[in-house]
């Protein structure tokens, strides 16, 4: 996502205008103000928001901070920055996993590259 790209002004819409976004995870993106601006209603004014990961993104340092406040005071119960992408994260989490003596397998829909799925079998 870029600044004032047509995939962020429609995200914005729908972080301010509606409640159906509850948990969102963000990658390799370019975080304007505006889109932290709605980020910060959907979670503080809507409560809607309550599910927030960054994965590999530039999020200005005052952004960060005012994202981070909401998480200290409750607002937004789950709030994760990685400086990889989340792939990398994933693939990270599920060979732990594995170590630790747990299955973990990755599915993807018939290969969209638009859906995937992270199951761990205890």
């Amino acid at each position: 996502m870029r600044p004032t790209d047509q995939k962020e002004i429609s995200l914005m819409k729908s972080l301010q205008k509606h409640v159906f976004i509850s948990r969102l995870c963000i990658s390799s993106s370019l975080i304007s103000r505006e889109f932290t601006e709605a980020l910060l209603y959907a979670s503080k004014e809507q409560s809607t928001l309550t599910y927030l990961e960054f994965y590999n993104c530039k999020v200005k340092k005052d952004d960060k901070a005012e994202i981070q406040s909401l998480y200290d005071n409750g607002s937004l119960p789950h709030l994760a920055f990685y400086e990889e992408p989340r792939w990398d994260v994933l693939l990270k989490e599920t060979n732990g996993s594995l170590n630790r003596g747990k299955r973990s397998s990755i599915f993807t829909d018939n290969g969209s590259s638009n859906f995937a799925q992270l199951v761990t079998l205890v």
